[in-house]
């Protein structure tokens, strides 16, 4: 393969967004068939605002550095399944990977907090409330309160966030979940919208294998660019032949748990995503393993349809299978939000309306090139 063939894939791969905005756009569409009449009422006529906006949340990836965390989680840093590692309760976790430092004003070393401190209730509540005010900020220094016996003049603490860089896909998806159902309480048509088109873009995040890994395009393993041939490639090319009815959706008594399920689900099909790629490779000739395909205006390098039959033949199904799995979690999920709000009256809201985004600043998080 010559040097601008090359550099065409690249930049094809590279630009190529996760579940692909076509992926995105379906899950989000066809999740509106699950749902029942008392919410069809809403969601039917704004059906087309869903699949528009289902890629919002990407585009939000340069705006703020802590987007991008919230569409991944890298599971290989916790053990193997079920992660005993992690406690699923964000502020626990976080806490728990986190290293603490005192910090004397006018002084530039610090000392880190013996653990004798770390592991009081105090100090936990400490965290959970008036450090956790402060992390959005560019500096994670946090002022002490009085459970503290040190002058709160002179002495406060800086925090190193070793958690957020491996992804918060679970925590952010139970987030958007519990912001969806107060958007349902308080009949704010605008929330609604918006929260419910998240939703439907971090979940189908969530059942895509390699974003539940640190391996997430394939560059531990020499397999750069998989990130794109699974999520992008392969349902562009096989999702008209997908079967897209899933059924009703049903109440999920708890969401959390669901969440994690298919995290969990995602995880455990990893390896298989990478093995039965690295054979196909292996059973075609190189030359024969990238071709031309029109995108938009531009024609760019991609993988070959022969190579991308085989991959999808190989998966046995896979994909279609976590699309599926999208669909009617998410309608199981907008459907579960509504219930728990009170199951209110949606035949009275309106929406003729965009949305527009105040992104958050602050401190640097670890980018992937997969996002960029």
């Amino acid at each position: 393969m010559n040097y601008i063939c090359v550099l065409s894939l690249l930049a094809f791969i590279t630009h190529m967004p996760h579940w692909g905005f076509f992926a995105h756009r379906k899950i989000n569409e066809l999740a509106v068939y699950t749902l029942p009449p008392e919410m069809k009422v809403f969601f039917s006529p704004n059906q087309d605002y869903f699949s528009r906006h289902a890629i919002d949340a990407d585009k939000r990836r340069y705006a703020s550095t802590f987007e991008a965390p919230r569409h991944y989680i890298d599971l290989d840093q916790y053990g193997g399944i079920p992660f005993e590692g992690l406690k699923r309760d964000f502020r626990t976790d976080l806490r728990s990977h986190c290293t603490f430092y005192w910090q004397e004003e006018g002084e530039k070393t610090s000392n880190q907090l013996p653990d004798s401190l770390i592991d009081k209730a105090e100090f936990k509540v400490w965290f959970d409330t008036l450090a956790m005010d402060f992390y959005y900020e560019e500096d994670w220094l946090v002022p002490l309160d009085q459970s503290f016996d040190r002058d709160s003049n002179r002495y406060g603490i800086r925090i190193v966030d070793g958690f957020t860089e491996h992804g918060v896909l679970p925590y952010n998806l139970s987030r958007v979940y519990h912001r969806l159902t107060d958007a349902f309480r308080d009949l704010d048509a605008q929330k609604i919208c918006r929260y419910a088109a998240d939703l439907g873009h971090y979940l189908g995040d969530a059942t895509v294998p390699l974003h539940t890994s640190s391996n997430y395009n394939g560059q531990q393993t020499g397999q750069y660019g998989i990130h794109a041939f699974w999520e992008s490639r392969l349902p562009e090319y096989f999702a008209k032949d997908y079967k897209v009815w899933v059924g009703q959706a049903l109440y999920i008594n708890n969401v959390d748990s669901l969440i994690w399920t298919i995290i969990t689900e995602s995880h455990a099909l990893v390896e298989e995503v990478l093995e039965k790629e690295r054979f196909v490779r292996s059973v075609i000739e190189e030359d024969l393993q990238y071709g031309v395909t029109q995108r938009g205006e531009r024609l760019v390098t991609s993988q070959s349809d022969t190579l991308t039959v085989l991959y999808h033949q190989a998966l046995g199904g896979m994909v279609e299978s976590r699309y599926r799995r999208a669909i009617h979690a998410l309608g199981s999920i907008w459907y579960s939000s509504w219930v728990d709000a009170g199951m209110p009256d949606l035949h009275q809201l309106e929406s003729n309306f965009e949305l527009n985004d105040i992104p958050k600043k602050g401190r640097i998080i670890t980018r992937r090139v997969h996002f960029e």
